[in-house]
């Protein structure tokens, strides 16, 4: 008896370095265990960190007690014997959890779980710092920003293709999420993650330099685009704006003109509002 008692302890192993399970603050995660040889323990505890209090202690007849500081905040399920639900976990709730056998010569590890508790990331911003322009290229500064962070990139287009200087940035956030800027086709991107979540703010560079009307220079004569906007409810019109570009020697045209449809409940009413402003270029 006592030499397979010495072989069945040896088996109570377990890696220096257990690698990290990442749970989303106010969520459950389960603290499993498998294959425990009941004949050659007394006891099963759930410890935290090692040393500190104990969660839940089997007895190898099947009972158990939750200690009165996780009262509320564990569950055992039918179908796995020793296992533990912890409930609703907290970022204090982050470290090892270990469950450990005791038996005639002491207590031994049987099973580590490293959780990190991680809470939703928190929103970002893409905000337009700067745009400066030349005839046929456009140079824009954003900044990706989050609660406790920020990245400023630099971006420029050329006939309506664009670049990233300095290629993709990120960067570690104060509360050890990344926080990105990167460049993908003519949307720039704007993204905060974390093991648990993500969130992200777009947008579109072109339209970014269009805005500031130096596309417009490098369309083609006579090249028209259309945009159609619809107003609220209440005002039950629609509202399309045609912008023509078109360049004279030295001088650039725009036209723009604005239909607005006003609705009734009888008869559509469309209004035309055109202008026309010639700038130096």
């Amino acid at each position: 008896m006592l030499s397979s008692f010495s072989i069945c302890i040896s088996c109570f192993t377990v890696q220096s370095s257990v690698p990290p399970v990442f749970v989303q603050k106010g969520k459950d995660v389960l603290l499993d265990v498998d294959n425990v040889t009941e004949d050659f323990f007394f006891l099963f505890t759930w410890k935290f960190d090692e040393e500190s209090l104990s969660l839940v202690t089997f007895g190898r007849d099947g009972t158990s007690e939750i200690s009165p500081a996780y009262t509320g905040r564990i569950d055992i399920p039918d179908n796995k014997k020793y296992s533990v639900i912890l409930k609703n976990l907290q970022e204090t709730d982050s470290g090892v959890y270990t469950g450990r056998v005791t038996t005639a010569k002491g207590d031994s590890t049987l099973v580590q779980h490293n959780i990190i508790v991680q809470d939703v990331v928190s929103p970002v911003q893409l905000e337009v710092n700067s745009v400066s322009n030349s005839s046929h290229s456009c140079n824009v500064t954003l900044t990706c920003s989050t609660a406790d962070s920020h990245i400023s990139s630099t971006f420029r287009c050329i006939d309506q293709k664009c670049d990233q200087d300095g290629g993709n940035q990120s960067k570690i956030t104060n509360s050890s999420s990344t926080l990105q800027v990167y460049l993908l086709d003519v949307t720039v991107i704007c993204k905060h993650r974390n093991q648990v979540s993500s969130t992200e703010d777009r947008t579109d560079i072109q339209h970014v330099c269009e805005d500031s009307g130096v596309l417009c220079r490098s369309l083609p004569h006579g090249l028209c685009s259309h945009q159609r906007a619809s107003l609220s409810q209440t005002q039950k019109a629609e509202i399309s704006i045609f912008l023509c570009c078109s360049v004279v020697h030295t001088a650039l045209t725009i036209n723009a003109t604005a239909v607005e449809e006003h609705r009734t409940d009888e008869r559509t009413v469309p209004v035309m509002i055109s202008f026309s402003q010639e700038i130096l270029i």
